[in-house]
Formats: structure tokens, C-alpha cells, sequence
């Protein structure tokens, strides 16, 4: 089960500058409540950083933990907007899943944060 605590921050040294980080992961995957198949989507991950920046690795190993749990794919989405909120407190972030079609339908969930610093 995806846990939080996969999760490592590092500080940024340029939290007096405004800039945004994009993560773009093209292989997430997580299983499908209902049929225990694959569900494959690319993620992209875009903040504006306080004082706080994910350890690249960490991330990698977080979003992998996803591949053998059950979630709709909404809810994947929300969780993984939710714990790198949590964790990284920034001034904004948002979470884009573009999961593959299913019976010619494709499902795009996006999620926001934007309980982060003011400063």
C-alpha cells in the first residue's frame, strides 16, 4: 500500500525565488478495484516549492508502490496530491493523471493543493 513516508524531502535552497518544478512519470501504474487489471497512466507533477523539494528517488519509489494496490484512478490521483501536499507544503501543486483508455474511454484526473505557504 502507497505510504507517505516512502516520501524524502530535501530543503530548497532558492525558497526566496518563485519558480515551479514539473514531474512527468510515465509509467505509473495502479491495479483496478473491480478487475485487479492494470491501470496505466503518465503523471505529471507540477508545484511552486516553499522550503521543502521531493528527493527524486523517494518519489520514484512512492509512485512505484502504487502498482500493486487497488485504486480508482480518481482516487490515486487525490491520494498522491494529498501526501506530497502533505509533505512538501507547497504554494501550489497540482496532480495530472492521463490514464490509457478503457472500452474507448479515457479518464484525465486532475487534483489541486493549495494549502501550502502564503509567502
Amino acid at each position: 500500500m502507497p505510504n507517505q513516508k516512502l516520501l524524502e524531502i530535501i530543503p530548497n535552497e532558492y525558497a526566496h525565488s518563485h519558480y515551479e518544478v514539473t514531474l512527468v512519470c510515465d509509467e505509473f501504474t495502479c491495479l483496478c478495484p473491480y478487475t485487479s487489471k492494470p491501470e496505466f497512466a503518465t503523471l505529471t507533477i507540477t508545484y511552486t516549492p516553499c522550503e521543502k523539494l521531493i528527493e527524486m528517488i523517494s518519489l520514484k519509489n512512492y509512485l512505484a508502490s502504487f502498482s500493486n494496490a487497488k485504486f480508482f484512478q480518481e482516487f490515486a490521483i487525490n491520494k498522491i496530491c494529498d501526501d506530497l501536499g502533505k509533505a512538501l507544503q507547497p504554494k501550489s501543486l497540482t496532480v495530472k493523471g492521463e490514464f490509457s483508455a478503457r472500452g474507448g474511454m479515457r479518464l484525465i484526473p486532475i487534483s489541486y493543493w493549495n494549502a501550502g505557504c502564503t509567502s
